[in-house]
């Protein structure tokens, strides 16, 4: 008995040692949103966004709690050379905040994605839509988990990732505007979540490390003056 209270003792104090694993970047899109929910975006806006986030999907079937987590997807390769700040048409360049978010199912049953709303702080490229300091936009994300009327719970593209932006959180974004639907995607971000610019893509990571990152470092404040003093590039 001395024994086994002993073994106790040497487990519990090893695990008291043990760091905790940290959870991906991207846990907060295991949370369900519950369908239907309501929509305040027109049907024809809604057809135009269910439309893109099913694109890469087309060949596939209606998704089920078995196949939507089964599917995964490749987060894109890059190169050392890539631009820091990329050009290209429709491109926005915000500070923002993410505020809310919910995932849907498209009509189509193809593909489940994710309406972040982004509350911009600071504009530095305002882009084809005349995004304004203070307004909200919404952000498209692929991926996201629904909980259906029957119960059924759907998952999709939400393996774990070191890398997202996640609720509450600042960044430095790039954004690309889809006309088609009134919405934007991300290109790259940064997070600035506590005042000073991180990256948050192992690209920029890998960039930073190296010592050739401009932005990473700089508080916001800072980061303003630099587009200030400094048009935009895709250098």
């Amino acid at each position: 008995m001395k024994r086994f209270a002993f073994l106790l003792v040497l487990l519990s104090a090893s695990l008291l040692g043990q760091t905790p694993t940290p959870s991906p970047a991207n846990a907060w899109m295991k949370t369900p949103t519950t369908l239907p929910s309501a929509d305040d975006v027109p049907a024809p806006l809604r057809h135009d966004r269910d439309s893109f986030l099913d694109a890469p999907f087309r060949k596939g079937h209606p998704l089920t709690s078995d196949n939507g987590s089964a599917t995964v997807v490749s987060e894109g390769s890059h190169s050392p050379t890539d631009p820091e700040i990329p050009t290209f048409p429709n491109r926005v360049v915000v500070i923002g905040t993410f505020k809310t978010s919910r995932s849907l199912l498209s009509a189509s049953g193809l593909s489940v994605y994710t309406e972040v709303q982004f509350q911009v702080d600071t504009v530095f490229d305002k882009g084809p839509a005349l995004v304004l300091s203070g307004t909200t936009v919404t952000v498209a994300l692929a991926g996201g988990t629904v909980r259906k009327s029957d119960g059924q719970i759907i998952s999709f593209l939400t393996q774990p990732r070191a890398y997202s932006i996640q609720p509450n959180g600042t960044y430095l974004a790039i954004l690309n505007y889809k006309n088609n639907g009134q919405f934007y995607t991300l290109d790259k971000t940064w997070d600035l979540s506590d005042g000073i610019t991180r990256p948050n893509s192992s690209l920029e990571k890998d960039r930073a490390d190296r010592g050739q990152s401009t932005l990473v470092g700089l508080s916001k404040d800072q980061l303003i003056q630099l587009f200030t003093n400094k048009p935009l590039t895709g250098k």
